[in-house]
């Protein structure tokens, strides 16, 4: 199976966020720092203030998709919007829920056949626009508008 490459500039985005993940293992940043996690790598700039979740809060942000990651054990969550040097968007979304076997039933949950595995994390599945992976009890979804290669 061809496992997926990520473009230079966006490895480096998830790099340095399995590094902010690594250093938030066990009990997890407090809501405030969890925005920690959605600093910009170089060349990258935040398009809006990141948004965090608690609780019943996911409803108003994610809407219907709030029931998985309720229901699972979701603990809180971060999102953010990105713009790169040469102008591509990606959006991330970081969820920490209460036990990594509730990450990883999410991560299934939203993952599908056609996905190419990538070497992010525990395990990690691009899908079209998404690569989606856990790491720990964290959940993290990136996505772009565009579904080149690039």
């Amino acid at each position: 199976m061809r496992r997926a490459r990520l473009t230079s500039g966006c490895m480096v985005f998830v790099l340095g966020l399995l590094l902010s993940l690594s250093a938030f293992a066990g009990e997890g940043p407090p809501m405030d720092s969890m925005a920690d996690l959605t600093l910009p790598p170089e060349g990258w700039v935040v398009l809006e203030p990141p948004q965090t979740a608690s609780g019943k809060q996911l409803f108003t942000l994610i809407n219907g998709g709030a029931v998985l990651y309720v229901q699972a054990g979701f603990s809180r969550a971060v999102f953010a919007s990105y713009r790169s040097a040469v102008g591509r968007d990606i959006n991330l979304e970081i969820y920490r829920m209460k036990t990594v076997e509730a990450a990883r039933h999410v991560y299934t949950q939203k993952i599908s056949a056609q996905g190419r595995p990538a070497d992010i994390g525990v395990a990690a599945l691009f899908e079209e626009y998404f690569l989606n992976f856990y790491r720990g009890e964290y959940q993290v979804t990136v996505s772009g508008y565009a579904s080149d290669k690039q």
